[in-house]
């Protein structure tokens, strides 16, 4: 079995981001990482995908691509706007953003 945590570990992390609760994920061959955060005046939620693994899929990284696919992962609505990052091999998909 895979330890999903250490797949994560080389993840980028911004210092002024307070992590308020994150969960691992891993759903029909997927592994991911939910964040809940809170940085500046906002708070947010995250879902990071492994960028190798989107690219297996033959999925474009696309703003409307993973917010699709962050609603299947998470049965959830997500609101815009939207954010999408590609960094150090990671998918990092932000939405439903709240002012604080």
């Amino acid at each position: 079995m895979i330890d999903i945590e250490k797949l994560f570990e080389k993840m980028p992390v911004d210092d002024e981001t307070i992590y308020e609760n994150s969960l691992f994920i891993t759903k029909n061959g997927l592994n991911m990482k939910f964040e809940e955060w809170a940085w500046s005046n906002y708070k947010g939620k995250s879902l990071i995908f492994i960028e190798s693994e989107i690219e297996d899929l033959a999925v474009e990284i696309t703003n409307s691509n993973m917010k699709e696919l962050a609603e299947k992962v998470l049965d959830m609505k997500i609101d815009d706007p939207v954010t999408l990052k590609v960094n150090a091999g990671f998918v990092f998909f932000n939405f439903n953003f709240e002012i604080i």
